[in-house]
């Protein structure tokens, strides 16, 4: 008997924990949609308890919106639930030809990716130490007994394929760090850095690193009085065609567009 009451006692605490959590998350969600600057957004909104299937909070949930950013969450979810949060992602070496005694390859070096998204990320290096993640890499081909590579250092991204971005992935966003597609090799977030000098209206490409070689730039970017990175950047995945347009802040002796 004294049990089942330590039981019932626990159900009813839970209920009760339950309906609170409820609650608060609709008195938010009322408060989010009474929000005089989100008068003209569109919301659409659905939470569902996962323990009981009922819905806790919702607006407009059949409303048909562009979900952006958000939608990584629903990947990042899945791949936590189906890889675990402990799962490491290889980037694996291979060579074809013949590796002397000292330590000269004579063929290629393959390196092939696994979708390891930290490899030189700015998110786990410092800035500008991006090739410090290199120097582990050439210290495991040294205790392998390669010491120099008289072939080609060659990338294979295929592990994903080579469709990272889909059909109808809005073409201002996909020259775009933020709508960079999947790639089984990412090195230093794919990110390339655009370093431009502005005048009053004019601005010029000073560098880019890292250097991409037969890349074709044409920049269109003018300079005016604008806050921050008004520009964009176009061209198709895999191709060494871009352009660039949009506005720069003037009057600036050096300004990175990425």
């Amino acid at each position: 008997m004294k049990i089942f009451g330590i039981i019932l006692a626990a159900l009813v605490f839970s209920s009760l924990v339950r309906k609170d959590t409820h609650e608060k998350l609709s008195d938010a969600l009322t408060k989010f949609l009474n929000d005089p600057t989100l008068k003209y957004a569109n919301i659409s909104f659905e939470a569902i308890d996962l323990a009981t299937g009922v819905t806790i909070a919702s607006h407009n949930s059949h409303t048909s919106l562009s979900p952006a950013s958000v939608s990584k969450l629903f990947t990042t979810a899945m791949a936590l639930d189906e890889l675990g949060p402990t799962y490491t992602p290889k980037t694996k070496f291979y060579i074809d030809g013949e590796l002397k005694k000292d330590g000269t390859l004579k063929g290629n070096l393959w390196v092939r990716g696994g979708g390891d998204v930290s490899f030189s990320s700015r998110y786990y290096c410092a800035e500008d130490k991006e090739f410090v993640a290199m120097q582990s890499l050439v210290d495991t081909l040294k205790k392998l007994g390669i010491k120099k590579i008289e072939g080609d250092v060659i990338s294979d991204a295929s592990d994903f394929g080579y469709d990272g971005n889909p059909d109808g992935w809005i073409w201002g966003d996909m020259g775009n760090y933020y709508g960079a597609g999947s790639s089984g090799l990412t090195y230093s977030d794919n990110i390339l850095k655009l370093y431009y000098k502005t005048g009053l209206q004019s601005t010029t490409v000073l560098k880019m690193e890292p250097v991409v070689e037969d890349l074709r730039f044409s920049n269109f970017v003018v300079a005016d009085a604008v806050d921050g990175d008004n520009s964009y950047v176009y061209g198709a995945p895999y191709s060494l065609d871009r352009y660039a347009t949009g506005r720069l802040p003037k009057n600036q002796a050096e300004f990175i567009v990425k």
